[in-house]
C-alpha cells in the first residue's frame, strides 16, 4: 500500500512506498527504513517506526513518530483523503501548513508556504486549514485527542507484539 501526497495544485509531492494496514480503520504502519519518495529531492527514510492516522472528511492527518524513548507527532494539514482500494493507495493534497508536537508543546510550521499559496486555494480549503491547525495546536499543547500518551503507548505495544511473532 502507498500514501500519496500531492501539492494543492495536484502536482506530485511525496509518496510513502511501504505502508501496512493495522487492526484499526484508517491507521497504517510504516516500518523503519521504509522509502519516502520526494518529487523534487532524493528519497529518504526514518530509522524508527511511524503510525499514520487519517480521519476521512477531516483536513488533517497525523504521523506518530515512535522514536527510541520519545514520541513526536508530525501533522499535515490536508484536503480530505481519497482512498483507492484497487490501487492500494490513499491520496490527499497537502495544504503546506504543518503542526509539530513534541514534549515541548505544539508548533505551527510552514506558514510562509501556506501564505504564498493562499491565492491558489479555494476559500473553503483556507477556512478548514486554519480550523484544523488551531485544533491540532490546542490538542497538542493539552496532550488531548490523538496526542494523549495512552495512544502512543498503545501503538508501541502493538508494534512490539508484531516484532515478537
Amino acid at each position: 500500500m502507498r500514501i500519496v501526497s500531492l501539492h494543492g495544485d495536484g502536482s506530485a509531492h511525496r509518496q510513502w512506498m511501504t505502508v501496512e494496514p493495522t487492526h484499526e480503520a484508517w491507521a497504517f504502519y510504516i516500518p523503519p527504513a521504509s522509502e519516502v519518495r520526494e518529487a523534487t529531492r532524493p528519497s529518504w527514510s526514518s530509522p524508527y517506526p511511524v503510525v499514520a492516522l487519517f480521519w476521512p472528511g477531516h483536513y488533517y492527518q497525523l504521523f506518530i513518530l515512535l522514536k527510541n524513548g520519545i514520541t513526536e507527532y508530525y501533522c499535515n494539514i490536508i484536503t480530505p483523503i481519497a482512498y483507492y482500494p484497487g490501487r492500494q493507495m490513499i491520496e490527499f493534497r497537502d495544504l503546506d501548513l504543518d503542526v509539530f508536537v513534541s514534549s515541548q508543546g505544539a508548533a505551527l510550521l510552514d506558514e510562509e508556504e501556506f501564505a504564498k499559496r493562499l491565492p491558489d486555494y479555494p476559500a473553503s480549503w483556507i477556512e478548514h486549514a486554519k480550523a484544523a491547525s488551531k485544533y491540532l495546536l490546542n490538542a497538542g499543547n493539552a496532550k488531548r485527542g490523538p496526542f494523549t500518551p495512552a495512544i502512543a503507548a498503545k501503538w508501541r505495544a502493538w508494534i512490539d507484539s508484531r516484532c515478537k511473532r
